[in-house]
């Protein structure tokens, strides 16, 4: 009885931010009169003919509108709805933050005031937010980030097995279909407004930890998430994305920095934005992704000189915060991890552009290419077997290991009468050549002689299968090129 009495006591409000009536928002304010647990009451926020769908919902909903003039970003049209409502006289009294394309599934909100029901410390509940035509794909659950404050989701574009349910306290969880409590929304000042879009609720989390309260995932709560790009980004794929969201994320990396970084550091950090643009630039030239550039240039003049808000999150941390930030370290991702997740995700990118399994299996195919060379150039040259050094024209056997380490860089030279120089580039190919059978360094040639054919394939296959998945058209390839005369010559 005390516990049914407790979650009666507890009261919802749930701010609906919408730009223009439509599908998505009749879908959302259905699912919210669909609830196994309806919100206490439900504040519309927009501009136009939204106020007919919003008087449309109150029929089943205890619904209230409020109109736009300009049109908001999300974090301020929540915080506009949030300063008409009376301040809270207890804990028990929730914010649900929503969009007009954030439909919750009917136990979703029972399931998170469970969550928080559990624990007074828990100030942040999130859902699991799922596609918006496909409920069986996440689209997002959690969220951390990197030692250098890079965001990093959890778990982005993964069919929904259950496989990540035991998830619970996170570093953050997104802004989309957060449960906040509204005491806590008052004392953090609620989302930072630098942030309409992207890394919002990451940052509302992190402010939250630092006051020492408990961020965690409702993994049974499920909100599906359209693509209105109001309170979630807008994406293409479930593993790409468009180029404004590459800038945006950037945007909120750094504005991010700005604001959480001390005040001894903060000059270095804002002198630092566009020669970091700079840098990341050159970085972006040598990973082959120019049509990043632009954007990276974007974001840093962005946050230098478009007048960031960062001074009122900044003195809102200092007033609030009662542990170090040491407290999230355990909760940031190991470079490991990260590295792993970036590995898979080229991997899911290349089997995306090629419609087939990457080509790491390659003993499906180069391998028997490979054997096939190896066995003709064997046979072709089988009476060097047992030989230990070949020789005949221009080929001589190597020096012993000590003498053609000595011709390497900068030295005595023997050739000619001998003289002090550099040495020849090629005899560090030959000492390399020459340390791998170290006991008689010229059978290194030997085997050379006797692999020639399958290194050239193997290389030649490499090569075709950037041009053709057709493992037939990459074998021909690879054995013209092994067998050609500009090798065998």
């Amino acid at each position: 009885m005390l516990l049914k009495l407790t979650a009666m006591q507890q009261t919802v409000t749930a701010i609906v931010v919408a730009r223009a009536a439509g599908d998505h928002l009749e879908r959302t304010l259905r699912a919210l009169a669909s609830s196994t647990r309806r919100p206490d009451s439900v504040i519309v926020i927009g501009r136009g003919d939204v106020q007919d769908a919003a008087r449309a919902a109150s029929r089943t909903l205890p619904v209230s509108y409020l109109e736009a003039r300009d049109r908001l970003g999300f974090p301020a049209a929540i915080a506009a709805a949030a300063r008409t409502l009376s301040p809270p006289r207890s804990g028990d009294e929730w914010l649900w933050l929503l969009s007009q394309d954030t439909a919750p599934e009917p136990a979703a909100l029972e399931r998170m005031l469970a969550v928080g029901e559990t624990s007074p410390s828990v100030a942040l509940a999130g859902p699991k937010l799922v596609e918006w035509n496909d409920r069986t794909r996440i689209r997002d659950f959690g969220v951390t980030m990197t030692r250098f404050g890079r965001a990093v989701p959890l778990v982005e574009g993964e069919l929904d097995q259950a496989q990540h349910d035991g998830l619970s306290d996170v570093l953050g969880v997104a802004s989309a279909g957060m449960l906040v409590r509204h005491a806590v929304w008052l004392q953090l000042g609620g989302l930072d407004q630098g942030l309409p879009v992207v890394d919002g609720g990451l940052d509302l989390s992190v402010r939250a930890r630092l006051t020492g309260h408990r961020v965690v995932l409702a993994p049974t709560a499920r909100v599906a998430v359209g693509d209105d790009g109001i309170a979630a980004p807008k994406r293409t794929t479930f593993v790409g994305t468009t180029r404004q969201l590459v800038r945006q994320r950037r945007v909120a990396a750094l504005h991010r920095r700005m604001a959480w970084a001390p005040a001894a550091a903060l000059p270095f950090h804002w002198l630092s934005l566009v020669p970091l643009a700079l840098l990341r630039s050159l970085l972006w030239l040598v990973a082959k992704r120019p049509q990043a550039i632009p954007d990276e240039f974007a974001a840093a003049v962005i946050v230098a000189f478009g007048g960031s808000p960062v001074g009122a999150i900044r003195r809102g941390i200092r007033q609030t915060k009662t542990v170090g930030w040491g407290v999230i370290a355990p909760l940031r991702i190991p470079l490991a991890e990260l590295r792993r997740r970036q590995a898979l995700q080229r991997e899911a990118l290349l089997m995306l552009s090629r419609g087939e399994k990457p080509d790491a299996a390659f003993f499906g195919g180069g391998g028997w290419v490979a054997l096939v060379a190896l066995a003709v150039n064997v046979g072709m040259f089988f009476t060097l077997l047992g030989s230990s050094t070949v020789g005949g024209g221009g080929l001589l056997g190597l020096s012993p290991l000590p003498q053609l380490w000595q011709g390497v860089g900068w030295g005595w030279q023997e050739a000619g009468t001998g003289f002090w120089g550099a040495g020849d580039p090629f005899g560090a190919v030959l000492a390399v050549l020459g340390s791998i059978t170290f006991w008689q360094p010229s059978f290194a040639l030997v085997l050379l002689w006797l692999t020639a054919m399958p290194i050239a394939a193997i290389g030649a296959w490499l090569l075709a299968s950037r041009v053709t998945p057709r493992h037939g058209l990459r074998g021909v390839l690879a054995l013209a090129w092994a067998f050609s005369p500009v090798l065998l010559v």
